[in-house]
């Protein structure tokens, strides 16, 4: 392994560190290969040095060691979750603990839904990544008060899998523009491998049909079935509105990040579209993109401490600024009073 200069990381290269996101969600996990795609995604999030293997180094193994490579390779997916759940700045520390405890106590209890992850991370460390995004968002939005029942543990655990069947065709999510009607209706049979594949963990097909609808829109413009409004199950809606504020915070090539409050724009914007009007209430009501004590930096570069966050306005909290020279709390800024100033991104600790 080594730490190298982004600009020595070569296509082909092994990721040996996760790269997290402006808002501490997981951008790339560890232990995927570097493509046009991964350098891109370190660029935009200006990684001076990053610690990366060459494929050589990775030498086959022997028949008989396939079995104890393939647990190390399970236990590194885990620990990619725990991380995950830690570095999170959703909540405290102390809860990510308890985030990860119920997700790790469904992944013991379903035994094959670790073979699937560890498939999902290295076939496609984007769609890993959104999966496990998406998880950590629903955690936050059904935990009211930071409280973790064993329902909504199993809840959590779901969303960790609901694009699980990513897996039979790694290859379609890795490409770029519009999809042709052929692979769109490749795209469409996702959702099926996804309910099959939790059937093989031994849950019914009732457990397990919001798989079926987390990409049906509440108008009725999604698919596969394109059903609408009530027909869709709840917790389905629920994990559309995550995949959708994950995606707005994700980089595309095509595009940058959006910042928090415009994302809460064009969530709004999807009232009765793609999400209906009771589920954006609840996550606007419950969903915090900050937690008080977290270091963030101002798109006028400027860098502050988030003090307060007022109810109705969880996107624009209330800040005190840093002087950059003597390190000391400076202004207080409620930034729902600024047009102009916004948070760029949580100051994170790698």
């Amino acid at each position: 392994m080594n730490v190298l200069p982004l600009g020595q990381v070569k296509k082909g290269m092994i990721l040996e560190q996760s790269i997290y996101r402006h808002d501490s969600l997981l951008a790339l996990p560890l232990g995927i290969e570097i493509g046009e795609r991964e350098l891109d995604t370190l660029r935009y999030f200006t990684i001076d040095f990053v610690k990366v293997s060459d494929r050589k180094e990775k030498k086959s193994v022997p028949w008989y060691q396939k079995w104890k490579h393939q647990k190390e390779e399970e236990r590194l997916t885990l620990s990619i979750i725990e991380r995950a759940c830690l570095q999170c700045m959703l909540w405290k520390k102390d809860f990510g603990y308890e985030i990860y405890s119920v997700i790790e106590s469904s992944i013991y209890k379903y035994k094959k839904s670790i073979k699937y992850l560890n498939q999902l991370r290295k076939l496609d460390g984007y769609s890993f990544a959104q999966a496990l995004n998406v998880s950590l968002i629903i955690a936050s939005i059904l935990t009211e008060n930071q409280k973790c029942d064993e329902k909504i543990g199993l809840l959590i655990f779901f969303a960790l899998m609901h694009n699980i069947g990513r897996v039979k065709n790694p290859e379609l999510f890795k490409m770029e523009g519009k999809y042709s009607d052929e692979q769109f209706e490749e795209l469409k049979q996702i959702p099926f491998e996804t309910f099959d594949m939790l059937q093989t963990l031994g849950f019914s097909s009732y457990d397990v049909k919001f798989a079926l609808e987390v990409n049906e829109n509440w108008n009725g413009q999604g698919y596969p079935n394109k059903v609408k409004g009530s027909e869709i199950e709840e917790f389905a809606q629920y994990v559309t509105l995550a995949n959708l504020y994950n995606a707005l915070l994700s980089y595309r090539p095509y595009r940058s990040i959006y910042d928090p409050y415009d994302v809460l724009q064009i969530i709004e914007s999807e009232r009765d579209k793609k999400v209906g009007s009771q589920y954006i209430d609840i996550f606007l009501q419950r969903f915090t993109p900050y937690k008080i004590g977290s270091k963030v930096e101002l798109n006028n570069d400027k860098f502050a401490i988030v003090k307060r966050i007022p109810g109705s306005r969880k996107f624009l909290p209330i800040v005190q600024l840093i002087d950059d020279e003597k390190g000391e709390y400076t202004t207080l800024v409620d930034l729902g009073m600024e047009r102009d100033i916004r948070i760029k991104r949580v100051i994170l600790a790698y």
